[in-house]
């Protein structure tokens, strides 16, 4: 039976003490506050999970910036600008949606350079 000051990790679904740090079974890291502060549920760890969702870490990438462009951004950028758009969202990748911006004028200047193009045979 669990004690009023246990709670459910979040990963592996062991108990732990309520104002654990770490995990002592997995390892993993167990955000302190008003998310975890919630009714002690009796049941799987994804029930438990529910009630910490601050304790998931944001994605980081290689430089230390958390990555803020999903697989939706990089697909977009590809479309407006090709493999120029890939490249400037890999490179912005923690400046939201500027790659973006740049994408759409590099867009409009293709679009001119086929017209011209296209005119002059």
């Amino acid at each position: 039976m669990r004690q009023p000051d246990e709670t459910t990790c979040f990963t592996c679904g062991s108990t732990i003490k309520r104002d654990a740090r770490l995990c002592p079974q997995c390892g993993a890291t167990i955000s302190a506050g008003p998310a975890m502060a919630g009714p002690a549920v009796a049941g799987s760890a994804m029930q438990a999970r529910s009630y910490a969702p601050s304790a998931v870490q944001p994605a980081y990438g290689r430089s230390g910036a958390p990555d803020v462009v999903g697989a939706g951004r990089y697909v977009l950028n590809f479309i407006l600008a090709g493999f120029i758009g890939l490249i400037l969202t890999y490179l912005l990748r923690s400046h939201g949606w500027l790659a973006t911006w740049i994408c759409i004028p590099i867009m409009i200047l293709g679009v001119f350079v086929l017209m011209s193009l296209g005119s002059s045979q």
